[in-house]
C-alpha cells in the first residue's frame, strides 16, 4: 500500500541524502586541513618549513638545508626570489614519510651566491606556501697576502688599492695587459679587478680578489689557468668551479689553491704528480688534492712539486722528487702529499726550482733537495733529501725561493740571499755562487722579497720596488735590458703594498 505519511517519506529522503554526502566525502582526495585524519596520526596542519630563516657569512659559509613538512603525499617545489643572492636545489621534490613519523618531509639545499637578501618559497600540491628568509652578509675573509711576485722573466706587484701591475717578458700574455708586448716598466693588468694577493708560475700569473675569487692569465698549455681550456689568456680569466680561495700558490706550469673551507685543489701540469691527486693526468680545472691532509698554508715556487703546511707546522710535499725536494729521504716522485722527514715544526714553507725551504718560529731556516749552486745554504753543494740547517746567516723572519737561489729577511728588513748567482741575482755586487747567506748590498730595508729564475725583486718598507739580476726581457723594470748585481729601483712613481 502507498505510504500516506508525508513526514515519513521526507525523513527517508533526508537520510538517503546524508548517506550519499558521507559516502562522497569518504571517497575524496583528502579531508580539509582542519579535519581529523586518524590515518595520518592526528589533525592535518598547513605546510611548514624548518628553519624559517637562514643567515650566511659570505663567502666562507657552506650551504645549508631546509626541511618542509606537510601531512599529505605530493610534490613540494622550491624557488629563490633572487638567484644572485642564493640558490635552492632541487627545484621540486616528493614529500616522503620517514619511518615512525606522522608527517611527510622534503629537504632542500640553499647555497649562498653573493651578499644580499632574498627568500626561498616552498609550495605544496594544494597551493599552500611557506617562506624562508635568507640573508647573505659580507664577511671578512682571512686571505694570505702576497703583494710581490717574480717568475722566470717577469715580475708583478700590487698597489695599496689592490691594482695589479706587471713588467718584463710578455710573449704569452703573462703581464695581463691584453697584449703580448714586453714592458720595461710596471704596466696595469687589464680587467679592472682589485686583488688581495698574487702568485706567479714560469709564464702565468694568478690573482685572488678581495672576495676570494681566483683569476689567472698567461700561458695555459697544461691547463694551469684552471678555466677548463688550454687557451692562452692575455687578461685575467676566472678559474672554473666557483670555489672561493683563501690563498693561491703557482708552480712551474701548475697552480694550487686553498679554499676558504680549508680544502686543497690543484690544476695544470701534473708531471710526477705535482697536483697531488694520485695521478699524473693534467687537469684544466681545480681538482682536489688526495690524502686527507688539511693544510693551513700552501707554498708557491718555481718547481714541479708542491708543498703544504698543517696548522701544527707539519710539512708535506708532493710531485717531482728526483733531487730529494719532497724531503722524505727518497728520490721517488710522490703523487699524493708525503710527510717531510725530520719532525721539524715549521712556521712557513717556500718552494724553489728543485729544492724546498722551511722556517721555524725561532728564525732557523732549513732547506732540502738539489744543491748544485749552494741553494740549500749549508755551506756545501751536496744535495739533501731531508731538511738541512741553513748555516752562516742570521735568524730570519721570512723566506723566499727562486729557481736556483733563496733569500731571507730579518725582522729589521736586512736581506740575505744564497745559491745561484750567474746573473747577479744574489745582489751582493758579484757573480759568485754563494753556498751560505750573504747580505744584499745597497742598505735598503726590505719588507718583501721575491726571488725568481735569474732575478730577484724586493719592496722597501715604504713600498718602493727594486730588482736585480738578469734583465734581458726588462724583468727588472728599469727601462733597460742591462743586468744588475745590486738592487736597482724599478722606474715607477707607484707605491706598492708591503702586506
Amino acid at each position: 500500500m502507498p505510504d500516506r505519511n508525508p513526514f515519513g517519506t521526507r525523513a527517508r529522503i533526508a537520510l538517503l541524502l546524508l548517506s550519499a554526502l558521507a559516502f562522497a566525502g569518504a571517497c575524496g582526495d583528502d579531508p580539509p586541513l582542519t579535519a581529523p585524519d586518524p590515518a595520518k596520526g592526528g589533525v592535518a596542519t598547513p605546510l611548514t618549513v624548518i628553519p624559517s630563516a637562514l643567515q650566511f657569512a659570505w663567502p666562507v659559509a657552506p650551504p645549508a638545508t631546509i626541511t618542509a613538512q606537510v601531512q599529505f603525499v605530493g610534490p613540494i617545489t622550491a624557488l629563490s626570489s633572487n638567484t644572485g643572492c642564493a640558490t635552492v636545489s632541487p627545484k621540486s621534490l616528493p614529500a616522503t614519510k620517514p619511518p615512525g613519523s606522522s608527517v611527510y618531509r622534503a629537504t632542500f639545499t640553499v647555497s649562498p651566491v653573493a651578499a644580499g637578501s632574498c627568500r626561498v618559497t616552498l609550495t605544496d600540491k594544494k597551493g599552500g606556501t611557506a617562506t624562508v628568509q635568507v640573508v647573505v652578509a659580507e664577511s671578512q675573509v682571512a686571505l694570505q697576502r702576497s703583494t710581490l711576485v717574480a717568475a722566470a722573466d717577469h715580475s708583478c706587484a700590487l698597489t695599496e688599492e689592490g691594482e695589479a701591475y706587471c713588467w718584463g717578458l710578455n710573449h704569452v700574455g703573462q703581464l695581463g695587459d691584453g697584449s703580448t708586448t714586453n714592458r720595461g716598466i710596471p704596466t696595469p693588468v687589464g680587467g679592472g679587478l682589485t686583488f688581495a694577493s698574487l702568485t706567479a708560475g714560469t709564464a702565468h700569473v694568478c690573482g685572488l680578489t678581495v672576495g676570494a675569487t681566483a683569476y689567472c692569465w698567461g700561458s695555459n698549455g697544461f691547463g694551469e689557468l684552471g678555466d677548463g681550456t688550454t687557451d692562452q689568456r692575455e687578461t685575467p680569466t676566472p678559474v672554473d668551479g666557483g670555489l672561493r680561495f683563501s690563498s693561491l700558490a703557482a708552480g712551474h706550469f701548475h697552480t694550487c689553491g686553498l679554499t676558504t673551507a680549508g680544502s686543497s685543489y690543484c690544476w695544470g701540469w701534473n708531471i710526477a704528480g705535482a697536483l697531488g691527486d694520485g695521478t699524473t693526468t693534467n687537469r684544466a680545472v681545480p681538482t682536489p688534492v688526495s690524502g686527507g691532509v688539511s693544510f693551513a698554508t700552501l707554498a708557491q715556487g718555481a718547481g714541479a712539486h708542491s708543498c703544504g703546511l698543517t696548522a701544527a707546522g707539519a710539512a708535506y710535499c708532493w710531485g717531482r722528487n728526483g733531487e730529494g725536494q719532497v724531503g722524505d729521504g727518497s728520490a721517488t716522485d710522490a703523487t699524493t702529499p708525503t710527510a717531510v722527514s725530520g719532525g721539524v715544526a715549521f712556521a712557513s714553507l717556500v718552494v724553489g726550482g728543485t729544492f724546498t725551504c722551511g722556517l721555524r718560529t725561532d728564525g732557523a731556516a732549513y732547506c732540502w733537495g738539489a744543491n748544485q749552486y749552494g741553494q740549500l745554504g749549508d755551506g756545501s753543494t751536496t744535495p739533501h733529501a731531508t731538511p738541512a740547517v741553513v748555516t752562516g746567516g742570521p735568524a730570519f723572519a721570512r723566506l723566499a725561493a727562486g729557481a736556483g737561489h733563496a733569500c731571507g729577511l730579518t725582522s729589521v728588513g736586512a736581506a740575505y740571499c744564497w745559491g745561484e748567482n750567474l746573473t747577479g741575482q744574489i745582489g751582493d755586487g758579484t757573480l759568485l755562487v754563494r753556498t751560505e747567506p750573504v747580505a744584499v748590498t745597497g742598505g735598503v730595508a726590505f719588507a718583501v722579497l721575491a726571488p725568481a729564475g735569474s732575478h730577484t725583486c724586493g719592496l722597501s718598507s715604504t713600498g718602493v720596488a727594486y730588482c736585480w739580476g738578469w734583465n734581458l726581457y726588462h724583468q727588472l723594470g728599469d727601462e733597460t735590458t742591462t743586468d744588475r748585481s745590486t738592487p736597482a729601483a724599478v722606474h715607477s712613481d707607484l707605491s706598492f703594498a708591503t702586506q
